[in-house]
């Protein structure tokens, strides 16, 4: 857990960063803009001043019509290739000044290469707009890739963390927590009629303890990854398969009975007692003693019905181990026996440090 929260905390660091560059890229953007906005309102005051400067000095301009004259007079008021248009023009220049004879006929229109000093600022530093919008755009593409990745990162965790809240780690089958919502679930349907059926397997692994001893551990840990695999592969689809502890699994299948569940059991005995290959190369046997109880006919409450499969493993171990027992009533009496002479020791619910039902 220390490591998925060291995890999460960089993932929350990365966040940080992409939210400092986002607002780099944003500002850098915005700035541009700004800039260019306001290149073009210098250029538009500066041909509203060239035009009031022309309209200034138009007395000494209106009734020349030589052009290398209405040239000069252009750049002393410093008007660059000021010229005279013909008036019916039928798009004027932005540059230009449209001039009316005295009875309202047109003149024509003086025009002139207007001076832009906002557009030759953007051009002076369009090398350096050039670079910085590179970087900007750089910086944008690491900002998305480093988005994603994050939160790439981030859906990776979280589907881990919420796997582990689910499963087993060594396994891969459901936790105790899983089961106990489970049984809970599949109960409630067979409480709500219609003929629904539910069987629980209570398994319990035979010489479990001795394969650890001989093999240690890491060998053990193994032969319980095996042991999953196996109730995989003779468990139907529809069935829950749990791993509630040690050398203890359990598995709810919906839908059968006790013929059927018995007969599962005796599948799942058979499958748990083929060898077990070692590591090392040497060979080792398990057994599975089961106990099964089905509901409606064991009980509908998940207290009860695994208190009777729990009763009938132990019968199963009491009589000889590594085999199935369906549970009947006659073993809940031998049990309240037992428990008088203080000889009973359940396997599923009532172990020290073991519970039916997890809050």
């Amino acid at each position: 857990m220390a490591t998925l929260n060291d995890r999460l905390g960089r993932d929350h660091h990365i966040l940080a960063v992409l939210a400092v560059l986002a607002l780099v890229l944003a500002a850098g953007l915005t700035a541009g803009f700004i800039v260019v906005t306001a290149a073009q309102a210098v250029d538009v005051a500066a041909l509203e001043h060239q035009r009031q400067r022309l309209f200034a000095n138009l007395a000494g301009v209106r009734h020349v019509r030589d052009d290398e004259a209405i040239a000069a007079i252009g750049r002393s008021i410093g008007l660059d290739g000021l010229v005279w248009l013909d008036h019916d023009l039928a798009a004027r220049p932005a540059a230009s000044l449209a001039l009316e004879v005295a009875d309202g006929r047109p003149a024509g229109i003086l025009a002139w290469r207007p001076d832009r000093p906002g557009a030759r600022f953007l051009a002076a530093a369009r090398a350096g707009f050039a670079a910085a919008g590179s970087l900007l755009l750089l910086l944008g593409f690491v900002v998305l890739w480093l988005a994603r990745t994050g939160m790439s990162r981030i859906a990776v965790e979280s589907a881990r963390a919420e796997s582990l809240a689910r499963c087993d780690h060594l396994t891969g089958l459901a936790n105790r927590r899983v089961f106990n919502r489970r049984i809970t679930e599949l109960l409630g349907r067979v409480v709500a009629g219609g003929g629904e059926e539910l069987a629980l397997l209570a398994i319990d692994l035979d010489r479990f303890k001795a394969l650890n001893d001989r093999f240690g551990h890491v060998a053990g840990d193994e032969a319980l990854a095996e042991v999953a695999r196996r109730l995989r592969s003779v468990a139907p689809a529809m069935a829950t398969l749990a791993r509630l502890g040690g050398d203890e699994f359990a598995v709810l299948v919906p839908g059968i009975g006790p013929d059927a569940a018995l007969a599962l059991a005796n599948r799942t005995a058979a499958a748990v007692a083929e060898p077990y290959r070692m590591a090392n190369g040497m060979v080792a046997r398990l057994g599975a003693s089961i106990g099964i109880a089905c509901a409606p006919g064991h009980g509908v409450g998940a207290d009860d019905l695994i208190r009777r499969a729990d009763i009938a493993l132990y019968e199963a171990k009491d009589g000889g181990r590594s085999f199935a027992l369906l549970f009947d009533p006659a073993m809940e009496a031998r049990a309240a026996a037992r428990a008088l002479r203080g000889h009973i020791q359940p396997y599923l619910s009532t172990r020290p440090g073991r519970s039916t039902i997890a809050p």
